[in-house]
Parts: C-alpha cells; sequence; structure tokens
C-alpha cells in the first residue's frame, strides 16, 4: 500500500512547506556537488545516472514538512505489510514458509521419514491433512486415502446403499430399486464388483471374515493392483490357424496368447470430488463397454487416439463403425462369430485379446495401439524413466533399428566394441514390435538400463529343435547386466494371465449418512 500523507494536507501547508524548501538549501555539500556533475553530463544519460539525477532534485525540492510525513508514510506502509502478513499467515496456502510447521504442529500433521528433500513439500503436505480433516468421517476420504496409500485403482462403496429394505424417507435413494431393470445391461455386467447398484438383501455376517457385504455399518474398499500399460502402433501377432472365408486372425499381446485389453484410468483429479466410476480405475475392457462405445463413433471415450485402443490399417485409424465387438472363443482356425457380416471388416474381442480382419481387397498392414495389464512401471514402456538412464550421451547409445545393423545381435556386438573405448554404452531399442531373435544373444555391457518410450518384445528359436519358446524381455531396450547373457533356448511355461479380481479391504465405520439410517431405524423399531 502506498499512501502520500503530504497530498492530503490543506494547499496552505503545502505552498508553506515549498517556500521553505526554496529558501534553505537541503542538499549536503557532497549531493549539491554530485547534482552539478551529473547537470553538466551530456545527455541522454544512462539510467542509473537519470534515475541519481531525478532523486537529489526531489530531495532538493521537498520541504521539512513533506520529508517528515514521507518518513511516517514509510513506517505506515510497514505496519500494513504486516498486518496483511498476519492475515495470509493465518492460511496454509498463503502463509510463510516458517510458518508450516507451526500449522502443522496444530493439526497434528507428522513428517514421513526418508522421504527426499526435492519431493518433500511440507505446504502440500499440511494442506492435504487439513482438506482430509475438513471431509473426516466421509467416504471420499477412505477412497483418496486408499488411492493415495497404495498407488492403486481404488473406490469405496459404502454397502446400506444398496440393501433392499424400506428407505427413510429423510435419506431416499432415488436409483436403489428393489428389483433391478433387466432393459439396463450395466446392472447385471456390474454385480458383484465394486460397482453393483443392484440391491441386496442384508447379510449379517461378519466383514472381516470376507463372507458379509451388505450391511448398514459396513464399508468396502476395492483396489485394483494391475496397472494399464500402452503400446503405441505395434504389430498384431499372427494367429497359427485363420478362421477361413478369408478371415485374418491376430492377437493384441506380441507373444500370439490371450491377454485381455485393458483401459486406462481417467484421473478423478485432486482431491477428488465425486466417487470413482469404471472409467476412473485401470481394469480389462468388457466387450460390452467397448461395443457400446463404438457406438458414439468420433465421441467415443475409449476407442480414440488419446483414449485405450484403436486400430490403424496403412498407418491410419479404422473407423469405429467398421468395429464389430464379438466372443471370438474358439480354438485356432475355428474362432466364433467368423465370418463377418457386412458392413464390418473388423472384430475385436477385447476379453481374450482377439481381433479379425476381413479385408473387402488386399489386406493392408494392421497395427493397434492398446493397454495391457502389469503390476507396475517395470522395463521400458510408454511412462517417464529417463532419470535412471546411465547413459545420456547419444555418442555412446547404440539404436536399434537401424540401418547399420542387420539383427540386434549385431547392435550388441557394436556396442560391446565401443564399451572398451568409453567404458559406458547403451543399446536402445525403439518402438513397440516384436524382434525375432535368430540366433543366440549374448549381452556383455556396462550397468545403466535404458528404454525408448516403446515396449519391444523378443521372439527367441529354440536352437537344435523345431519347437518355438517365446521368451518376453519388456525391459530389453537396454539390457546393462555386465556378463549376463539372453538365453533363448530356455523354456518358458505358458500360464493363463494372471487375472485377479480386485482386491478389497473392510471396514466398518459410521458415515453421516450411515449414522441417520440406524437412527432412524433405531427410532422405528422403539415406536413398534
Amino acid at each position: 500500500m502506498s499512501l502520500d500523507l503530504f497530498q492530503l494536507l490543506p494547499a496552505v501547508y503545502k505552498i508553506r512547506d515549498a517556500e521553505l524548501a526554496a529558501a534553505k538549501p537541503l542538499l549536503t555539500p557532497a549531493e549539491a556537488a554530485e547534482q552539478a556533475s551529473l547537470k553538466a553530463l551530456t545527455p541522454p544519460l544512462s539510467a542509473d545516472d537519470q534515475a541519481r539525477l531525478d532523486e537529489l532534485e526531489a530531495k532538493a525540492s521537498r520541504g521539512p514538512l513533506q520529508s517528515l510525513l514521507r518518513v511516517i508514510g514509510e513506517q505506515i506502509e510497514a505496519v500494513s505489510y504486516d498486518l496483511d502478513r498476519l492475515y495470509d499467515d493465518q492460511f496454509i496456502e498463503t502463509c510463510a514458509p516458517w510458518v508450516i510447521p507451526y500449522i502443522g504442529d496444530l493439526i497434528g500433521y507428522q513428517s514421513i521419514a526418508g522421504v527426499a528433500a526435492a519431493a518433500d513439500d511440507p505446504r502440500a503436505e499440511v494442506a492435504n491433512t487439513i482438506a482430509m480433516r475438513r471431509r473426516k468421517g466421509t467416504i471420499l476420504v477412505l477412497e483418496e486415502l486408499a488411492r493415495d496409500v497404495t498407488g492403486w485403482g481404488a473406490h469405496a462403496v459404502e454397502f446400506f446403499q444398496t440393501l433392499g429394505d424400506t428407505q427413510y424417507l429423510n435419506h431416499i435413494r432415488a436409483r436403489n430399486f428393489y428389483a433391478p431393470d433387466l432393459r439396463e445391461w450395466w446392472v447385471g455386467a456390474h454385480v458383484g464388483t465394486a460397482f453393483d447398484r443392484a440391491s441386496h438383501r442384508v447379510d449379517v455376517r461378519r466383514i472381516g471374515s470376507r463372507r458379509g457385504r451388505y450391511n448398514i455399518q459396513n464399508i468396502g474398499v476395492f483396489l485394483w493392483t494391475l496397472g494399464a500399460y500402452g503400446v503405441s502402433h505395434a504389430s498384431l501377432a499372427a494367429a497359427p490357424a485363420n478362421a477361413g472365408s478369408g478371415a485374418l486372425c491376430f492377437r493384441f499381446h506380441p507373444l500370439g496368447i490371450d491377454a485381455p485389453l485393458f483401459h486406462r484410468a481417467i484421473s478423478q483429479g485432486d482431491p477428488i470430488e465425486a466417487a470413482a466410476t469404471p472409467a476412473n480405475v485401470a481394469d480389462r475392457l468388457k466387450r460390452r463397454v467397448l461395443c457400446e462405445d463404438l457406438k458414439r463413433g468420433v465421441g467415443a471415450e475409449f476407442y480414440n487416439e488419446t483414449g485405450s485402443l484403436v486400430l490403424y490399417l496403412n498407418g491410419e485409424p479404422v473407423d469405429p463403425y467398421q468395429i464389430r465387438v464379438a466372443d471370438l472363443s474358439g480354438a485356432d482356425g475355428a474362432w466364433a462369430n467368423v465370418p463377418l457380416p457386412a458392413p464390418f471388416e473388423f472384430a475385436v474381442d477385447p476379453e481374450l485379446g482377439r481381433c479379425v480382419h476381413q479385408p473387402a481387397g488386399a489386406a493392408g498392414a494392421l497395427t493397434a495401439s492398446c493397454f495391457h495389464g502389469f503390476n507396475a512401471a517395470m522395463g521400458g514402456g510408454d511412462y517417464a524413466r529417463s532419470g535412471d538412464f546411465a547413459v545420456t550421451d547419444p555418442a555412446w547409445i547404440v539404436p536399434f533399428p537401424d540401418p547399420r545393423f542387420a539383427t540386434l545381435a549385431d547392435a550388441v556386438g557394436f556396442a560391446e566394441w565401443l564399451l572398451p573405448e568409453h567404458g559406458s554404452v547403451a543399446v536402445e531399442v525403439l518402438g513397440d514390435g516384436a524382434l525375432a531373435l535368430t540366433g543366440p544373444l549374448s549381452v556383455n555391457l556396462a550397468a545403466g538400463p535404458r528404454s525408448s518410450s516403446g515396449r519391444p518384445t523378443a521372439r527367441a528359436r529354440r536352437f537344435g529343435s523345431t519347437a518355438r519358446s517365446p521368451w518376453w524381455a519388456p525391459s530389453s531396450a537396454r539390457s546393462s547386466s555386465t556378463g549376463s547373457s539372453l538365453r533363448p533356448g530356455r523354456r518358458w511355461r505358458r500360464r493363463p494371465f494372471p487375472l485377479r479380481p480386485p482386491r478389497w479391504c473392510a471396514f466398518r465405520h459410521s458415515t453421516p449418512a450411515a449414522r441417520s439410517m440406524r437412527s432412524a431405524r433405531s427410532s422405528s423399531s422403539t415406536a413398534r
């Protein structure tokens, strides 16, 4: 705040003060000499000289009353600034850094031990704690805590919301129908899951035993331990046998095995203001969900280039109206729902990870951008990990594919040749494609894992045998273990994809809505 007290005085006092300033020299001899020297300089003056000259002339023309009020005004501004800071220090968002520990102590905040200084943000942590305390006892706090603590997708459910009983008139659950609408597929598709909206009878068994869920005081927190990790413009693995009638059969998984597609999680924001929906957690993409999504065309939520799935034919996205979602189960060569009826040229089974292309003419190059389920951000993938790279100089990074190298073994051999000269080299495998290893691949490079933004796959042939055994190296973008080797002859047993149901925790907790419902039940039973 800038306050000029002198301008508030009557004009007579201003004139009198100006006369006193003109009658008496107000500059010291040194300042007067400096003023004369600056006036003697040839214009234009430098910015510093001009500012100093303006300051001296203002002081020379300023009377004693104006100088006194100027000093008083400076002190008023200091007091005003301190009052403003005192108000700002009452809020964690605007307080000074030294106030943060005091606010944290008031709410009982304790810092987390072992957090790196670069990642530690006390202001954000205290603000988050205050926000949690304000919403204490609500279901969204449990959901947000579960998500933040585990790093997994989470959804908290108050099981009393789906009880099929006589509702309390002061707390009507408008969407809780005792008999579900059988024409609405969504309810039936999510029965028994975290997003179950069907009504249930009360279950008096303890929720801690995982036998009873639906009771007034019960709350469940569902966790999705698998994350969705994407590949971009990846080639599809051709099935060993096509289904006939000109239909070409593919699998999305680079090893050519059945593995479900996942959809990416859409962020709920921070803090969350609404409960999670199926789109907010990374989960398997269901056939019915994808079918309904494709009907939206260009407005599809999952099928688009920024969504969870998109097919490309010769580099161009496939029209969603040309794709049919179908059950493509069956042995290779006899997939169900093949051939496709007109006008569909493509069929997708997201639950099995299968795809059928029935071209009207010559077949083109079919690629896809999709998401697979995995436990953690390990190896190569579409996530930032450059901070872990030990080799960052492009001169010592050997890329592959590259016109200089016919095979990956040639690129590794060139890296080994560079190793003695620099002491640290890397092989960077680009893209999301599958690499066919036609010979033994021995890696002997210095430590320093590196990957591109892709997720490459290597297929190795068992030497001395006609059998083929797949070997998948998600982190094969840069092999880094000194003296290690990739053994393509090792047997790997194929196992079904680990599709575990989401984990859930049990709580006996009272939210405000549950307490009101219990009190209503108690009062009604007393009246009876």
